[in-house]
């Protein structure tokens, strides 16, 4: 063998030697991105709590089964009612419960109404009154449940329903007597009242509770275990564990 055969059987030997495995190239890039994820996020909600934008935070990041980020920032409440900064507020950590509002309206009440028309036990061009009897006047029985999805009920946007009802009984039977706003499917105006009506549907097509309804057909399935009403009266929050 020559030399210049050799100086080649070197290169190439030198060469598949040194050359990165595409593998693990891949691997190092995505740990350098998800490591730069972290970085941004991990700034930005540090600067939201420092600059009073938000209390505190909780963040998890998953893709399929890995965890790529989970942290808890700031403080479960750093405000009193007069807006100043809370002397001793409680640390933010990764148990914590959020109340999460009107997203239950996404969360619970959409699902389970979609739950129902999947199984056919609805439909979302049902008139309400076909389920709910009060409905059933001149005024009402031409509403939709997809009106009540979309906001365009013409039901009231709010109610102080706390100074006129203490049962959901009678909120169901005060929101049906309330005069509508607007004319049906004229308007869309966000509106707690038509999903509190929506609950009652689910209510009576499932014969349960909404509570007991969403938790055996919705949260549980889906592993959503921290996920329930009242958590605080059943005592569930006890026994979330620590990570």
């Amino acid at each position: 063998m020559n030399a210049t055969v050799k100086l080649i059987a070197a290169i190439v030997l030198f060469v598949s030697i040194t050359a990165p495995n595409p593998s693990t190239a891949q691997a190092n890039s995505k740990i350098q991105r998800e490591n730069n994820l972290i970085e941004s996020i991990d700034s930005i909600l540090h600067d939201q709590v420092i600059n009073h934008q938000i209390p505190g935070a909780v963040i998890l990041i998953k893709e399929g089964n890995h965890i790529i980020w989970k942290e808890a920032y700031g403080y479960t409440k750093k405000f009193d009612q007069f807006g100043k900064i809370l002397p001793e507020a409680e640390l933010m950590n990764k148990t914590n419960l959020f109340d999460i509002a009107s997203l239950t309206k996404v969360v619970g009440t959409t699902t389970a109404i979609m739950y129902l028309a999947d199984k056919q036990l609805i439909s979302v061009n049902d008139s309400v009154s076909k389920y709910i009897n009060a409905f059933n006047t001149a005024e009402k029985k031409a509403i939709t449940i997809q009106q009540l999805l979309t906001h365009t009920a013409g039901l009231p946007e709010w109610y102080p329903m706390y100074y006129k009802s203490n049962n959901k009984a009678a909120t169901y039977n005060l929101i049906a007597q309330l005069p509508l706003s607007y004319p049906i499917g004229k308007q869309r105006k966000y509106s707690d009242l038509g999903f509190t009506i929506l609950g009652q549907i689910i209510e009576v097509v499932s014969g349960m509770p909404l509570d007991q309804f969403l938790r055996e057909k919705i949260h549980e399935p889906l592993g959503m275990m921290h996920t329930m009403y009242n958590p605080l009266k059943n005592g569930n929050t006890l026994k979330i564990a620590p990570t």
